[in-house]
């Protein structure tokens, strides 16, 4: 920290967050003694906040008793802090929680303790869970589901059906997200067997979306074979555009052909008009070509002739390039 007094202020406001992070890992008492002492200024909070998950992370206990004295401690510190806290000892945390009772941070505290005890023992933090109310118990449930998944997605499907919620609880909704994005990225093969057997719902159709984009980043051969077969309709239509997507910077024709595929003439335009978007960026030529060649109506042509191509893509046709449950 001493390096910091011979630079300009602005410079040494710049510096300061990076700082005051090293410092921490280093030493948290003094981190701790300098985030009493040092005057108020918005350099000095900003530091506060952005190193705050940090201290959380190597001082839980001490960052939760700060946080009471310094606000910009509140959101990254107690994260940072309880999820800590609970994977070392649960008691502790939840005797700390106390402390939070009517808090607007309460609810994220239950559930980053929900988080850093599903990280030791999922199962037990998802029945711990299952004893809170509200939104306490919501968010902390799906924590300790999205940990199950990642740990164990055949495990997180089992624990799905001992719930006891409606497809339409957001709870419900919220773990069957985290375990088929889980699913998909660890074995999209098994997470497609998984999802096949689902009735048809807005969920199982997006899980095929998010099932056939992770499986193409690792074989798009195997991950179109498996969309070949799927039922004709919006499920197959999403899969399509999620494969197209994907496979548009190594093979555009082929890109083409599964976005030319989508049954639905919206997204079916959309798809084809960000694959000859990404195509016109690597080969104008081609792409061109391409595009005028294809089915696409004139009046998105005209947009490309014009020279619009990036702003003219349409957003639907951009939504899928991350993934449905918040992935990348």
């Amino acid at each position: 920290m001493a390096m910091l007094e011979k630079m300009d202020p602005s410079a040494r406001n710049r510096a300061l967050p990076n700082a005051v992070q090293q410092l921490i890992k280093k030493d948290s008492a003094a981190a701790i003694e300098w985030m009493r002492n040092e005057p108020d200024s918005f350099a000095k909070f900003r530091a506060i906040s952005e190193s705050g998950y940090t201290l959380g992370r190597e001082a839980p206990e001490a960052a939760i008793d700060l946080a009471k004295e310094i606000s910009e401690l509140k959101n990254n510190a107690l994260s940072g802090a309880f999820s800590t806290l609970a994977s070392q000892d649960l008691d502790t945390a939840l005797a700390k929680a106390e402390d939070w009772k009517g808090d607007p941070q309460y609810d994220n505290i239950m559930s980053q303790i929900a988080s850093g005890y599903a990280r030791k023992n999922p199962e037990e933090a998802l029945a711990w869970a299952n004893t809170l109310e509200g939104n306490a118990r919501s968010n902390a449930m799906s924590n300790a589901m999205s940990q199950l998944a990642s740990n164990d997605p055949t495990l997180a499907v089992k624990h799905l059906d001992d719930l006891g919620l409606s497809a339409d609880d957001q709870t419900y909704q919220n773990s069957f997200k985290n375990t088929a994005s889980n699913w998909a990225r660890q074995d999209p093969v098994s997470a497609a067997e998984w999802i096949d057997t689902l009735p048809d719902s807005n969920m199982q159709t997006n899980a095929i979306g998010d099932v056939a984009d992770r499986w193409a980043r690792i074989d798009p051969v195997s991950a179109s074979e498996w969309i070949g077969v799927l039922a004709e309709g919006q499920a197959r239509d999403q899969a399509s555009q999620r494969l197209a997507n994907r496979i548009q910077r190594e093979d555009p024709e082929m890109a083409t052909a599964w976005a030319g595929s989508i049954g639905d003439e919206n997204t079916r335009n959309n798809a084809l008009s960000n694959v000859y978007s990404q195509w016109i960026q690597m080969d104008a030529e081609g792409g061109r070509a391409a595009l005028e060649a294809s089915n696409l109506p004139e009046e998105i042509k005209q947009n490309y002739r014009q020279g619009n191509d990036q702003q003219n893509v349409p957003q639907i046709g951009r939504q899928f390039r991350g993934d449905s449950f918040g992935g990348g």
